[in-house]
């Protein structure tokens, strides 16, 4: 089959096609003067053409179900499987900006890889919802669509309602360090701290690496603290909590502060204590991911404790900010007994 295209005659558009080499090419009006229409009308023409060509005997092409439709039953199997409910709410939001943005997509058939990759060149530059932030402009911001968009396509291929797996490609983006307190940095922070629940929960995070949420779903047993498997990950795992903390663990967990007032909060301090920006609430799990390397020396005891699926993730903490490896192992050696002197 030869790729069709659109042809003018007396003004409306007509798709030109044939079947075969050596067919007499067949002309089939959009009923449009316009070029555009008359472009959208072509392309849901060639995918559905292009399913009968592949054995698919017009199934998928006579498929009534619009996008909508499918994204509605998407997200309902999503809550039926399980899924947390904030990851689809991020679906629904990601499927929300892809109808904003190709609103003549009508049947879901009709989606493929050009739309996806106008979708991603369009994510920089999309008028956003009164309220919303800018991180949809960053790179791991437009990945998170991406990644949703991936995901409901390929349940969409599994279910069949599209004739074959298309392909999402993640925009690429720089490699960042880990964002790194150092214990000056962070003793300026708990200088500053005079609410003695805040400070407890501020050390707790960063003695255990425990996700902001996860705080609120742990439970204590002994000297170990057992996270949820509701957390992310899916997986329960447990921490070890060092006696120093316990009375601090306690504190922090006996009507906790809501998750938003404890990361204002650490921004405010961290503002006043003159800590570099970009180290938030969350730094203080990469601190102890980065302490817990430096004392084992072991990546996969680090994968353990954080919890992390794949030890790629764990990986990115072997490349530690020089001026804090080096105060951690200098504060390391300070603390390590003397060696033995020699006969």
């Amino acid at each position: 089959m030869s790729i069709p295209g659109l042809r003018k005659l007396k003004g409306i558009w007509y798709i030109r096609y044939n079947r075969g080499q050596g067919r007499k090419e067949k002309l089939k009006s959009t009923g449009t003067r316009d070029r555009k229409e008359a472009q959208m009308i072509l392309e849901r023409f060639t995918k559905d053409l292009e399913a009968k060509e592949n054995g698919y005997n017009g199934e998928y092409a006579n498929r009534s179900l619009t996008f909508r439709q499918c994204t509605d039953l998407y997200l309902e199997d999503c809550k039926r499987r399980g899924v947390k409910p904030n990851t689809v709410t991020s679906y629904k939001r990601s499927l929300e900006y892809f109808s904003r943005i190709f609103p003549y997509v009508a049947q879901v058939n009709h989606l493929h890889e050009d739309l996806v990759r106008q979708f991603t060149d369009t994510l920089n530059t999309l008028d956003r919802p009164r309220g919303e932030d800018d991180d949809i402009r960053k790179p791991n911001s437009i990945n998170v669509h991406l990644r949703d968009l991936r995901t409901f396509a390929n349940w969409l291929y599994n279910h069949p309602y599209i004739p074959r797996i298309i392909k999402v490609q993640l925009v690429k983006k720089d490699k960042k360090l880990p964002k790194i307190i150092t214990p000056d940095e962070l003793q300026n922070v708990y200088d500053l701290v005079e609410d003695p629940k805040l400070l407890s929960t501020f050390k707790v995070y960063e003695q255990t690496g425990m996700r902001l949420t996860e705080l609120h779903s742990c439970t204590r047993e002994g000297s170990y603290i057992r996270v949820s498997s509701n957390s992310k990950g899916r997986s329960e795992r447990l921490i070890p909590l060092p006696s120093e903390i316990i009375e601090d663990f306690e504190i922090a967990t006996t009507d906790h502060y809501k998750p938003e007032r404890i990361t204002k909060s650490f921004t405010r301090f961290r503002k006043k204590a003159g800590v570099p920006e970009g180290k938030t609430l969350h730094s203080l799990r990469h601190t102890f991911a980065a302490r817990t390397l430096i004392k084992t020396n072991n990546p996969y005891v680090v994968k353990s404790v954080l919890g992390h699926q794949s030890l790629s993730t764990t990986e990115i903490y072997l490349d530690f900010p020089e001026d804090y490896l080096k105060e951690m192992l200098t504060q390391k050696m300070a603390l390590a007994p003397p060696e033995p002197a020699e006969a």
